[in-house]
């Protein structure tokens, strides 16, 4: 670490501590701008990735810099994700590219149709995984960079979710065969690595074999 901008013992979102300083920072090309919260979570039993208020995990640094750059509205980092709004139109903010998968083109477009596919092919309770469901999932993820992409998936989710509560159904459909994919994608890594370890092991007795032919 060069330096550090500051630390704030207690942080309080609705009263943030302002910090000027003479001398400027100089920022240069690879250079990174880290924040770090702690936050006491042994009451909680799952990850808070979206909130009601400002109590609910969320920490914000403001930051002002110069030159301006016009094009770059805003970066929210959302655990070890950065999503980085850059507003090439005149008629307002952009969500970004994360992980290859475009945001805007992707809630706009293409959520509308995959959640009617999918609620009339999936169990809206998230309770059963249905066959047609899984195959449909299974090409899905193969085919759109943005439902293969756990973190671009999960910003998506965290968006919507708080902006339009309807859509929760649609959600419990969606992630209702995750847990088959997931055991699938493991038993076919088992799979390999058994494959590896016994052409490991017959390769080694064919050594040993060959070696002992000629000494």
């Amino acid at each position: 670490m060069i330096a550090s901008l500051g630390e704030d013992e207690v942080y309080d979102y609705d009263s943030p501590v302002m910090r000027t300083y003479e001398t400027p920072f100089e920022l240069r090309e690879r250079d990174e701008g880290l924040l770090t919260c702690n936050y006491n979570s042994m009451s909680k039993n799952s990850t808070t990735y979206w909130g009601d208020a400002t109590s609910d995990e969320m920490c914000y640094a403001f930051v002002r810099y110069y030159p301006f750059n016009e094009n770059m509205k805003y970066i929210t980092n959302q655990g070890t994700r950065d999503a980085c709004a850059v507003d090439t139109l005149s008629d307002g903010d952009t969500l970004g590219v994360v992980d290859g998968c475009d945001l805007d083109n992707f809630i706009k477009n293409e959520i509308p149709g995959i959640a009617n596919a999918t609620e009339m092919i999936c169990d809206v309770t998230g309770l059963s995984c249905y066959s047609e469901c899984l195959d449909a999932k299974k090409e899905l993820i193969k085919t759109n960079v943005c439902v293969r992409e756990e973190d671009a998936i999960e910003m998506t989710e965290s968006f919507l979710s708080a902006a339009y509560f309807d859509l929760e159904p649609f959600w419990r459909a969606f992630h209702s065969c995750d847990e088959k994919i997931a055991a699938e994608e493991t038993k076919d890594g088992n799979k390999a690595a058994t494959m590896t370890t016994s052409l490991t092991l017959t390769a080694l007795v064919f050594l040993n074999a060959f070696t002992k032919l000629f000494t």
